[in-house]
């Protein structure tokens, strides 16, 4: 059969198929993103671009003043104090050996029962180079200048410290004879001034000079003309001053003299050996001076003398800060020796007349490379090694427990799996016993075996905190769960003994508990009166935390449909095994993301032991104000780490929470 067919209405495809064309650049990879997400429409544009300016604003704005001007000596100075508080210092190894001890069960536990992807181990790895590499690259950048005051009365001074075998050392007289140096934007200092706590410092006394410069500035330009004018102290600048390099035995390295008619002086010094060091500023009598001075043609009479007047900066540079941590102070000493002894120091505060960092005060703004070696650098070196060695615990722990899982040794699995279950159950009786001894204190119950008793009102900082979070935590879920069982269950009296103490818990403020704890719980039996403030905190954090997950707890067994029940029933399982192997599995995987966020405020909720006597974290930080008033003024540099310890520890269990919920709580819901 002939049929004609119009050629239009047929397609006839080519022998071979055309060549592949790429997707529009704007329609795939980081662009295409952008497009679909941020500039999807004209509304969206917009809100984007206004959100990255406030965003921009403010990142700008915080990274300037966390780089320039905020004094991150608060948190260099005090690491110990935050991690431990006042815990005895030669007992430290208990917190160590515990620590090591959650980290190999971390990693253990996450291998066994979890999987880390390759963003974790890059993480890991980016987080050690970083710990690696600051300090050391933090060391090719000069030192920022350090600065002590030299008037006719005092020199704020001598000056200890330290120098390495080939270390370039410069010290300068820097004269401040212009009255511009008393405005902030002619204040020639810029680095560290010496600022001992006390009543004099170099600081404090350039600040009344500056004060005084500028009254008498301000009363010059109000005065009538023709009036008698006081010179400044800037103006009448006349100083001799006799500058020495010392070693640690008093022996004369290099000096130069600093003359009313030549007052800017450098001495350069070459260190030959490793040690302690003083630089001594000696004010001499000067002689008539026959050149003018701060504007002012001083008469030529060298036939009497002039007393000296004026001030002047001395600038070491080369020069590097230390801190007067115990544990620096003994590297410090088996490196250098020990600290030479001064007679003439000007204070006697034990840290004054070295280039300590807590008696120094960063002056100026200062760079990114000054930023790096004297405020990040330090904290870096100081935790640098125990956040390394914890990591690398933690990594041979994952590595044994993911060993068994590729090897499919059942055996060795079930093995690991075993001792990573004892060790989790097991690590908060024994933690108690390791923090706190055993016995009284002075005394030793066992012979041959000693751990010394310790007051729990010594466990304090980021050491407290978590012991409240931990033991809180590991108690507070089966008791509500056994609340939530108790307020479903069909005896009455159960029943309502379970609403009871939830609904009161659960209306009253966290602070009224903790007040109750201390104050009322002793009242229920005489045996309370003496229980420390620490288990008295955990008492009332426990039953607190306890109501909330009892209704959390209940949510999830109300969600369990009673075919469950039905079904369980059928194969001849009694109401207790029903509850424990059916119905309870299922309701804890389904409320596994409320309940880690009760844990998750429950840690946060910890900075509220302060108000009744513990110095946790926020504690230990009001105890620093309240110590150390020189740190009165950076109130925010040590909120702001404290949030961030917070932040790091709420987002590792915020982690734990969606890698369970992957686990286990998506499938049950489904």
């Amino acid at each position: 059969m002939n049929q004609n067919y119009d050629e239009g209405l047929f397609y006839v495809a080519p022998p071979e198929p055309p060549p592949s064309r790429r997707p529009p650049l704007g329609s795939v990879g980081f662009i295409g993103w952008l497009r679909k997400n941020l500039f999807d429409g004209a509304l969206n544009s917009i809100m984007t671009i206004v959100t990255f300016i406030f965003v921009f604003l403010f990142l700008r704005e915080f990274i300037l003043w966390a780089i320039q001007e905020a004094d991150w000596g608060v948190i260099n100075n005090n690491i110990s104090l935050y991690n431990v508080g006042r815990f005895p210092r030669d007992e430290l190894w208990r917190v160590e050996l515990l620590a090591i001890l959650m980290m190999f069960l971390g990693g253990l536990g996450l291998a066994i029962w979890g999987s880390a992807g390759r963003n974790f181990f890059l993480t890991v790895f980016v987080v050690v180079v970083m710990l690696i590499l600051i300090p050391i690259a933090s060391q090719q950048i000069a030192p920022a200048p350090i600065y002590f005051l030299v008037d006719e009365d005092t020199v704020y001074g001598p000056m200890r410290f330290v120098a390495d075998e080939g270390d370039e050392l410069s010290f300068t007289v820097l004269p401040m004879n212009k009255n511009s140096y008393a405005t902030e934007e002619g204040d020639p200092i810029r680095g560290f001034v010496e600022s001992t706590p006390g009543s004099r410092s170099s600081r404090l006394r350039w600040t009344e000079i500056q004060r005084s410069v500028n009254d008498a500035l301000v009363a010059r330009a109000e005065a009538e003309e023709g009036s008698e004018i006081e010179p400044t102290v800037f103006e009448q600048y006349n100083l001799l001053l006799h500058v020495q390099l010392l070693n640690a035995e008093g022996f004369v390295l290099a000096e130069t003299y600093s003359a009313p008619n030549d007052p800017e002086v450098t001495l350069e010094y070459t260190v030959k050996n490793t040690g302690w060091y003083i630089l001594q500023v000696t004010p001499l009598e000067v002689e008539a001076v026959t050149v003018g001075v701060g504007g002012i043609n001083l008469p030529r009479t060298p036939y009497r003398e002039l007393p000296p007047s004026g001030v002047a900066f001395i600038r070491m540079e080369g020069v590097d800060i230390f801190t007067t941590t115990e544990s620096d102070v003994e590297e410090r000493t088996a490196k250098y020796g020990t600290i030479p002894t001064l007679e003439n120091c000007y204070n006697s505060d034990p840290i004054a007349c070295q280039v300590a960092e807590r008696a120094l005060t960063f002056e100026g703004k200062r760079t990114v490379g000054e930023y790096l070696r004297t405020q990040l650098s330090p904290y870096i070196q100081a935790i640098g090694g125990p956040v390394i060695l914890g990591i690398l615990i933690f990594l041979i722990g994952y590595f044994l427990g993911f060993f068994p899982t590729r090897i499919e040794n059942k055996i060795y699995l079930r093995s690991m799996n075993l001792i990573a279950t004892i060790g989790w159950l097991g690590l908060m009786p024994f933690g108690w016993i390791l923090l706190s001894g055993i016995g009284e204190t002075g005394q030793t119950p066992y012979p041959g075996f000693e751990l010394e008793p310790i007051p729990t009102n010594l466990w304090q900082g980021l050491l407290l905190t978590l012991v409240l979070t931990f033991i809180s935590v590991t108690l507070s879920l089966p008791l509500g769960i056994l609340l939530a069982l108790g307020r479903r269950s069909g005896l009455p009296v159960i029943g309502t003994l379970s609403v009871l103490f939830i609904e009161t818990i659960r209306g009253a403020p966290l602070i009224t508990i903790l007040f109750f704890a201390k104050n009322v719980l002793p009242f229920f039996a005489e045996s309370l009166n003496d229980l420390e403030q620490v288990l008295r905190m955990l008492v009332g954090l426990t039953l607190f935390s306890a109501a909330y997950q009892a209704e959390i707890v209940r949510g999830g067994l109300q969600i369990i449909p009673k075919g469950q029940t039905e079904a369980a029933n059928a194969l001849g399982l009694n109401p207790i095994y029903t509850t424990i192997f059916i119905i309870l599995p299922q309701a804890l995987r389904a409320v596994i993301p409320a309940s880690m966020s009760q844990f998750v405020s429950l840690f946060k909720d910890t900075s509220l032991v302060q108000i009744v006597g513990l110095f946790e974290l926020v504690g230990i930080t009001e105890q620093i104000f309240t110590g150390q008033r020189r740190y009165a003024l950076s109130v925010r540099e040590a909120y702001l780490y404290i949030g961030i310890i917070y932040f790091v520890i709420a987002f590792i269990m915020s982690a734990i929470s969606r890698r369970l919920e992957e686990s286990g709580s998506g499938a049950a819901r489904r």
